[in-house]
């Protein structure tokens, strides 16, 4: 009989209790994800890229800061399209175009995006940015192209992106942008000695704006 009512009272005492509170997750908002489940947190990546019309070139390596798994600031350094060397693309007396007469420079840019869209792996980011360098622009024809050349060129930049990355830290980016030349007075018709007239006349605002395509490989930390 003992042993029953006390049964008896420790059942109705813990009637008499409260139910533990349900367990509500945390909102998730746009961009956001569990912590434990983020690979987005991680602050530092280092990036190779190859690309054509890039901020950074045709190759070079940037340096990424994510204070918050949205938005990243980065800083890259590269080897693009080049000034006209020297001051003419012909010999003193001779007719011919500018093969050979063009070097690469090195390309600078300081660019940021934001992660509008992510899953645990995958994101989609809008951002843009400063970039300069060497930089000259070549009519697409094969027959007696137009040249122009600026020893210094300025650019504004806006890009998307999609960007993969593993818990480990891979990381792959490809990337489409499209970037306006801030100083296009310096932007200069260069005398071929061939149809010296068709770039000044035809090509006054050609080479002044750019779309670009890159691809950027690495690893987070």
């Amino acid at each position: 009989m003992g042993a029953l009512a006390l049964l008896l009272g420790a059942r109705a005492a813990s009637a008499g209790e409260p139910p533990p509170p349900a367990y509500v997750p945390p909102p998730v908002g746009l961009g956001s994800l569990p912590p434990a489940a983020d690979v987005w947190a991680k602050h530092l990546a280092v990036m190779g890229q190859l690309g054509l019309g890039t901020p950074t070139g045709y190759y070079g390596l940037t340096l990424e800061l994510s204070p918050d798994p949205l938005f990243v600031a980065s800083l890259g350094v590269g080897s693009g399209s080049g000034p006209l060397r020297g001051q003419a693309c012909r010999a003193p007396g001779s007719v011919g175009v500018c093969d050979g007469s063009f070097g690469a420079s090195l390309q600078y840019a300081a660019l940021g995006r934001f992660r509008v869209l992510r899953t645990r792996t995958q994101a989609l980011a809008l951002g843009g940015g400063f970039s300069m360098g060497g930089y000259h622009w070549t009519e697409l024809v094969m027959d007696e192209p137009s040249h122009k050349s600026a020893t210094r060129a300025y650019w504004l930049n806006a890009e998307v992106s999609h960007e993969l990355r593993t818990a480990s830290g891979f990381s792959l980016r490809t990337f489409a942008g499209y970037g306006w030349m801030l100083n296009p007075a310096d932007l200069q018709c260069v005398d071929t000695g061939v149809n010296s007239s068709d770039c000044p006349t035809h090509h006054q605002h050609d080479g002044q704006q750019l779309f670009y395509l890159g691809v950027a490989l690495g690893v987070a930390f």
